[in-house]
């Protein structure tokens, strides 16, 4: 387990250069787009998985890992592990955002917490699915893969508030100043556990089996 602290910081060294370019470039979109706290939200975490995955790609960073005295459940655990961090700065990047808006006037939007735990929630799902198509597909479609899933994040992000304007029982949870049904949050977390797991579980059975030279 201690392993996947140094597998963690292996991919924000990765990704460090990137993300002073991210955080530049939603500082100077968010001018723009003050509405769209959860583009701000999914889109910075998503960019930050795919690039550390193409750079571990494109520099062999695979053929070196399985060389070293390291589990293959370990290197994929670390990388289901660095989606936290990954989306706290989602978190801190949609918050700041909000943050200047309300300065400049923008006023504040009640649902913004709503949104945000639902946007939140939703990057893991995506690299859920994301992470075993990376790791079966490897280097042959990997090109492909981050282009759907960009393709898919942007346009989703961006037709969060529609979705809400189309889904009565989303309106109303959105607006509600609690949920009051217990139960369906529990079941909606058991589920969303199990999805988590049975992502890893496959993604340490494909890299198991894969030949990495």
């Amino acid at each position: 387990m201690h392993h996947s602290i140094y597998l963690i910081r292996k991919d924000f060294v990765l990704v460090r250069k990137f993300l002073y370019l991210l955080i530049i470039y939603y500082i100077s979109m968010g001018f723009a787009n003050w509405s769209t706290y959860s583009m701000f939200a999914i889109l910075p975490p998503m960019l930050l998985l795919i690039n550390s995955c193409t750079l571990d790609v494109h520099q062999s960073n695979q053929r070196f890992l399985v060389s070293l005295p390291v589990r293959r459940q370990e290197l994929v655990l670390a990388k289901y592990l660095v989606l936290i961090p990954f989306t706290l700065f989602g978190f801190a990047s949609a918050l700041v955002v909000y943050g200047i808006a309300g300065i400049v006037g923008h006023g504040s939007d009640p649902t913004f917490w709503k949104e945000m735990g639902i946007t939140l929630g939703a990057f893991p799902l995506l690299a859920a699915i994301y992470l075993p198509l990376y790791y079966w597909l490897g280097t042959k479609g990997a090109q492909v893969v981050n282009i759907v899933f960009m393709l898919t994040v942007m346009l989703g992000s961006s037709s969060v508030a529609k979705l809400f304007e189309w889904s009565p029982l989303l309106t109303t949870w959105m607006k509600s100043e609690s949920s009051n049904n217990m139960l369906q949050a529990l079941i909606a977390g058991i589920a969303y556990i199990f999805v988590m797991s049975f992502s890893y579980f496959i993604s340490v059975r494909i890299f198991e089996k894969k030949d990495v030279s």
